[in-house]
């Protein structure tokens, strides 16, 4: 059965128009469905999570990875939240309703 359970997708966002124009690097790397790499001058930190997305995910991936199965257990009456969390900038319109 459906247990409580947080899942947490990371989606890295591509760098935007202004931060390409300024030689802008991503320091984040994605190392794979559940691992990412954050780059740092003196030592590199790994982290993994449940779902992880490079930059050029299709909305219709993470729809298949995250918000199909949500919409499954919503419709079986089970309650379900998507939290898009992260500071200006970040990305989560970019998520949410993928402007360009």
């Amino acid at each position: 059965g459906v247990q409580d359970k947080v899942c947490v997708a990371v989606r890295v966002r591509p760098l935007n128009q202004k931060e390409e124009r300024e030689g802008a690097t991503s320091v984040v790397q994605t190392d794979g469905p559940q691992q990412l790499t954050l780059l740092r001058e003196k030592e590199s930190i790994k982290y993994v999570f449940d779902h992880v997305f490079p930059p050029d995910t299709s909305q219709a991936q993470v729809f298949q990875d995250v918000g199909r199965p949500l919409l499954d257990q919503a419709f079986e009456g089970y309650n379900c939240t998507v939290f898009a969390y992260g500071q200006t900038g970040s990305g989560k319109t970019h998520t949410m309703m993928n402007h360009s």
